[in-house]
């Protein structure tokens, strides 16, 4: 397209370039020595998009020219290698690397991330939330940009003419075409359970709940069986002489089997008081009595059974207990956060009229129960919850909430409280699709560029990760006093506590890698006792004789002589009979 220094030619290269044609590289025929008007009037680095600007003139020698557009004034260089789309690029990228100090804004939820420093901190630790806003200062010195740190009470200065205004955007639906896709995000929504904490046994029925009905009935039955069974054994042949005795003998066989079953030594049991019969009754049932209650039979602290939760996202609407949507997304357009389970993922799919009419009712009941974690009262009782640190008793709560963030929920639960929470590893029909997005403009594809190699080379989830646990321990340090949980935060964030490291050599390995192992021993084995019958022929057929005689005798009595009588027979032995 031609256009001289009449502004109002400038017009229809503004409106095609950035909504009609969306193109790659723009050639523009101009008059370098007149037709620059364009170039001063209007930002022509935000119209042009995403897109490379080629001039030439044919008043010159077949020449292009590279604009440099946020030089003051604006400068052209020839393009004097070789024309094709790949040096034209470079040349591009050599002209327009440097933004001169162009003015970039991003925006920060919280104001005193505003004065975080991306970078090592020697002394104290960083107040930033959000480690996105490092990849924009790296931006921002590599490029030579200004940014303009924004929070939601500053007001913006939107008539500046040398800047690219907001740099990224988070959007949770709809882009602008004003803007160009950078990443998109996909999290599960997972589910997780706040309960009361363990509290001490208070009754009898908590040291028998830890098994449940069939386990104790099956644990009664075998007790029977093989007390009964060492009975037989013990009274063959005895005189026992009185019912005291036998109830005597039985009790005792009973509570020897109790004790070996359940991980007790009771062989030995009131060996010293075996002479008093009515005395080793009630020794029995002392030592039981304190074998349940005092030696603690399952061999660890005993506690009551864990406060029953949920079997997944599908069992939320059965129970009766508040569900917070705690899937929440800062949402640009509106500068304020929002639940997107609540305002985008269910009511998008109650309005596919294809949905399976189960899974219909069942959004419509979920969606009815849910709280909005960006409601300040439920954001409150959430926030207290994860402090709670005293044995008061609170209802199960249900959070739904994203699996990434899910960690950290139960991190501040463990260090500042003594709620437990119930993780449901389960897969979700739920997704957050999170959309980061950026002006389209020449910076635009710089953006998308060192965002994939800061996203390629692991660097943002570290940043994410060392950034809160600088951000719960700056927050729990005050001058030179620190939070008395410090120390159990330090533990946390570093590592579980409750859970040993694992090493190289205690990580799980598949057993298709180690099958063939499996062969060659058994390969090895059967050498082994093959040469073992070689060497010990003679002794292994003397062995299989006496053995098989009286093996046979043994397991079938009296038919067992007939098979004795046939294999007496066959050696040519006499058959005598027994």
């Amino acid at each position: 397209m031609k256009y001289n220094e009449d502004e109002s030619k400038c017009d229809p290269l503004q409106h095609f370039v950035s909504r009609i044609f969306r193109q790659d590289v723009i050639f523009g025929n101009v008059d370098l020595t007149r037709g620059v008007s364009c170039f001063k009037s209007v930002p022509i680095q935000i119209f042009i998009g995403t897109a490379t600007l080629v001039l030439f003139d044919n008043s010159q020698a077949a020449s292009l020219f590279i604009p440099c557009l946020t030089c003051d004034p604006v400068t052209f260089s020839q393009l004097e290698v070789t024309i094709s789309l790949r040096n034209i690029q470079q040349a591009w990228d050599a002209a327009n690397r440097d933004m001169h100090k162009y003015l970039i804004r991003y925006f920060l939820l919280e104001k005193e991330s505003a004065n975080s420093i991306c970078g090592l901190v020697h002394g104290g630790y960083i107040k930033l939330d959000d480690p996105v806003y490092c990849f924009v200062v790296i931006m921002a010195e590599k490029y030579n940009l200004t940014l303009i740190r924004q929070t939601k009470s500053d007001r913006v200065n939107r008539r500046v003419l040398r800047s690219f205004g907001r740099v990224m955007y988070n959007r949770v639906q709809n882009i602008s075409r004003t803007e160009i896709l950078v990443q998109v995000s996909l999290s599960p929504i997972n589910l997780g359970c706040v309960t009361d904490p363990p509290l001490p046994a208070t009754g009898v029925a908590t040291f028998i709940s830890p098994l449940d009905f069939g386990t104790w009935t099956c644990l009664a039955v075998s007790i029977t069986v093989v007390a009964g069974f060492l009975t037989c054994l013990a009274c063959k042949g005895a005189n026992l002489g009185s019912w005291s005795g036998v109830i005597v003998t039985v009790m005792c066989k009973i509570f020897t089997v109790t004790s070996i079953l359940i991980g007790q030594v009771g062989d030995s049991t009131g060996s010293n008081y075996r002479a008093r019969k009515i005395i080793m009754v009630f020794l029995i049932f002392w030592f039981c009595g304190n074998l349940l209650l005092m030696s603690n039979l399952y061999q660890g602290s005993i506690v009551p059974l864990p406060q029953p939760t949920p079997n997944g996202v599908a069992d939320l609407v059965n129970w009766n207990i508040p569900v917070v949507a705690m899937d929440v997304l800062y949402n640009s357009e509106i500068n304020s956060v929002e639940a997107y389970l609540i305002e985008y993922n269910i009511p998008e799919l109650l309005l596919n009229n294809d949905l399976n009419q189960q899974f219909k009712r069942f959004l419509i009941k979920l969606h009815s129960k849910l709280l909005s974690y960006g409601d300040h009262a439920v954001a409150r009782m959430i926030s207290k919850i994860q402090v709670e640190d005293s044995s008061k008793s609170h209802q199960t709560l249900a959070i739904l909430i994203i699996e990434s963030e899910l960690g950290l929920f139960v991190q501040n639960v463990n260090i500042f409280g003594n709620r437990r929470v119930v993780i449901h590893h389960g897969s979700s029909p739920f997704q957050v699709v999170e959309l980061i997005t950026c002006g389209k403009n020449m910076l635009a594809l710089y953006i998308k560029k060192e965002l994939g190699r800061i996203l390629q080379a692991g660097l943002l989830p570290l940043w994410r990760k060392y950034s809160l646990i600088g951000l719960i321990l700056g927050r729990m340090q005050n001058g030179n006093r620190r939070h008395k949980k410090y120390f159990k935060a330090v533990q946390y964030l570093i590592g579980d506590p409750k859970n040993s490291p694992t090493f190289h050599e205690a990580t799980p390995v598949s057993i298709g890698l180690i099958r063939p192992i499996f062969a060659i021993c058994a390969v090895l084995v059967g050498i082994s006792l093959l040469e073992f019958l070689v060497e010990n022929h003679k002794l292994v057929i003397l062995w299989g004789e006496l053995i098989g005689i009286e093996g046979i005798l043994l397991l079938f009595g009296s038919r067992g002589q007939i098979l004795c009588c046939v294999l007496i027979i066959s050696r040519n032995e006499t058959c005598q009979a027994t």
